[in-house]
């Protein structure tokens, strides 16, 4: 298959791609740096950034699990502009192995992340993606944040690669840690509206369990009142104490 790339309707470098299927182009493509290069780039500078554009299709390659991938590449010049033609030869493809994914912790703190261990890709016999392998770490990662593992850490997040055979085995060990409780809720206003109506609109009370959506939908319910101009819900993670978060509002 070929794929032209054509920057805007207005003039711009004519970049085509031969050899790679739909997703090895898009993520060569995603990693070409030359292709931000004016049409007025002369042929000599573009000829000496070939080793850039040879590195770019290699880094794209090995993101997808092409480590074998060659290519040849070829500028020259049209009517008002550059062109850049290139020729892939993908090669074997890495593939998983070994996939061992786990979440540390008692069975209540592992069930918040169990979801994420069972929607991604990485499957014995599936194709090395790193884009998936750093995706589920970020997920990991922002699940804890959000729900208040907030020591949590990575006991192991390594990839093996064997290019002899062209397999690869993934260990993600992910340690969520204690989850943090809301603390004391301190708040703070002008006017005369009681306490005890701001804490009517509170989804949460002390000690339950810290979470983002919690913190969320009291800004909207306090909003939703309409008896404020101003709202601030701060968390006072430097504040925390024995696991427990104060929140000022």
């Amino acid at each position: 298959t070929e794929l032209v790339f054509a920057q805007s309707e207005e003039l711009s470098p004519r970049i085509g791609l031969t050899g790679a299927d739909e997703e090895l182009q898009a993520n060569i493509l995603s990693y070409l740096r030359v292709a931000n290069e004016p049409c007025n780039t002369s042929l000599l500078r573009l000829q000496r950034l070939l080793p850039q554009v040879r590195r770019n299709i290699t880094d794209a390659g090995n993101a997808l699990g092409y480590y074998h991938v060659t290519s040849s590449a070829q500028f020259s010049a049209e009517e008002g502009c550059w062109a850049l033609d290139m020729l892939i030869t993908p090669g074997m493809r890495v593939t998983l192995a070994g996939v061992n994914l786990q979440v540390l912790g008692a069975s209540t703190e592992q069930a918040n992340f169990t979801d994420l261990l069972l929607d991604t890709e990485l499957r014995v016999g599936m194709p090395l993606h790193h884009g998936h392998y750093e995706a589920l770490k970020n997920a990991l990662s922002a699940r804890a944040a959000d729900n208040g593992f907030f020591a949590a850490r990575f006991e192991q997040a390594e990839i093996n690669l064997d290019l002899q055979t062209d397999q690869a085995r993934i260990n993600l060990v992910f340690d969520p840690g204690q989850q943090f409780r809301f603390g004391q809720v301190s708040i703070i206003k002008d006017g005369n509206l009681g306490d005890e109506l701001i804490r009517g609109l509170m989804p949460m009370q002390e000690g339950d369990f810290y979470s983002s959506s919690a913190l969320a939908q009291l800004r909207q319910n306090l909003d939703a009142s309409q008896y404020f101009r101003q709202i601030r819900v701060s968390p006072q993670l430097g504040q925390a104490v024995q696991q427990t978060v104060p929140l000022e509002l």
